[in-house]
């Protein structure tokens, strides 16, 4: 038997408003996946990009974006900041959260609730990553005036810095 799914918690609380109003750091770069649809700004540091989509199960084009110091270094470490991220047809922002779950590897700090005014959905806080002081963030928002799809971004912050989620929250844009 498949194992039954595993409940969304509710939400500890609602995600810092001074998070969501950005502001875009100086000399962020918009990238942009190479269906066009899907695009977020990055600091200007993260140069090692990719931007191939993939295929959701019904074939449709799935927009993927990771951009990183050092894509290799995020994937295997928790060392380098980055970004990873991606675009599926509608489903529940608190179910596709619940199924990223780091919680072998991280502290969990619980579902937030997003709302930005543009999109809406949850957002979550993972800490200690590895045993670091690494956190890593993600968001699984839905378009406010058109949910046809839910977003999925992961930001991987070695610090207490917060200026490069602020920029990805600011500046995610899908059409």
């Amino acid at each position: 038997q498949p194992d039954a799914p595993v409940a969304v918690p509710a939400p500890i609380g609602v995600v810092d408003p001074l998070l969501l109003q950005g502001p875009i750091q100086p000399g962020a770069v918009t990238i942009t996946d190479d269906t066009g649809h899907f695009s977020v700004a990055v600091p200007v540091e993260w140069t090692d990009v990719n931007s191939v989509s993939a295929f959701n199960d019904d074939l449709s084009d799935r927009p993927r974006l990771r951009a990183s110091t050092d894509l290799t270094a995020m994937n295997e470490t928790w060392a380098a900041p980055g970004l990873l991220s991606f675009v599926v047809p509608v489903v529940d922002p608190g179910r596709l959260l619940v199924n990223q779950d780091l919680s072998k590897v991280c502290t969990d700090g619980g579902l937030q609730t997003f709302d930005n005014g543009i999109y809406r959905g949850f957002l979550r806080v993972w800490s200690a990553c590895g045993g670091t002081a690494t956190r890593v963030v993600d968001v699984a928002v839905t378009p406010v005036a058109n949910p046809t799809v839910t977003m999925f971004v992961s930001v991987q912050l070695p610090t207490a810095d917060d200026t490069s989620l602020k920029t990805v929250l600011a500046s995610m844009t899908y059409r």
